[in-house]
């Protein structure tokens, strides 16, 4: 059990677990810690009931590891605020382990290995493996270039659950600046948001085929 949640702060007392054919599933308690109020940084507080958080730790290689977190509530006697334990083994609003973000983004290092090859070997979508490649995965493109030109590819559904890629090319150099996993606006929207405007505002041409207007419009220049 230690070496399955070595990073954590569980009760191994209480773990109580259920093993199926296709996955386990814990139900984990943590190990009561000092709490302050998050509001009036007061320590006298009573429990009030818990929270189930379901986790997916992904470092078992033969099947998927669910870890049912429980999560204390307390409530503050002092200015009656409501708040619960602090949660060490997954990070707020997110339905993964920490220690299993860290294994992914190991994995994806490696030349040999796709989001598809990632995700078979943990148990988990494809999907969820590109999401936290993009969340975590540390990249600055180069600067832009003057003149950039837009493109879209159909590609393997194998290597994204998008069946079109959006490619940014350097037209001066004619090489690629970068791309993108999805054509869908949104998509192209966060990734333009994420360079600064007045870069953006360096680029004197664009050029892209008439049908990739409508997932392009104003998003480069105007965020």
């Amino acid at each position: 059990m230690f070496n399955l949640f070595k990073d954590s702060n569980f009760d191994f007392d209480k773990l109580k677990y259920q093993n199926t054919p296709s996955k386990i599933v814990f139900d984990a308690y943590y190990i009561p810690e000092d709490q302050t109020c998050p509001i009036c940084s007061s320590s006298n507080y009573s429990k009030n009931g818990y929270k189930i958080k379901t986790v997916k730790h992904c470092i078992y290689y033969s099947k998927i590891v669910i870890v049912k977190c429980h999560i204390q509530g307390y409530v503050c006697k002092d200015c009656k605020s409501f708040f619960y334990e602090k949660d060490t083994f997954s990070n707020y609003n997110e339905n993964i382990s920490k220690e299993s973000i860290d294994v992914i983004l190991k994995m994806l290092k490696y030349n040999n290995e796709t989001f598809e090859s990632v995700a078979r070997d943990l148990h988990i979508s494809r999907q969820l493996v590109i999401n936290i490649f993009d969340k975590y995965f540390n990249y600055t493109p180069p600067v832009l270039p003057e003149i950039l030109s837009f493109d879209e590819k159909h590609i393997n559904k194998k290597l994204t659950d998008n069946a079109y890629i959006f490619i940014i090319l350097d037209f001066l150099n004619i090489k690629i600046y970068d791309i993108v996993f999805s054509r869908h606006k949104y998509k192209l929207e966060k990734y333009f948001s994420r360079i600064p405007l007045k870069e953006r505002e360096n680029v004197k041409y664009i050029t892209k085929q008439m049908n990739l207007f409508r997932y392009v419009g104003n998003i480069f220049r105007y965020q």
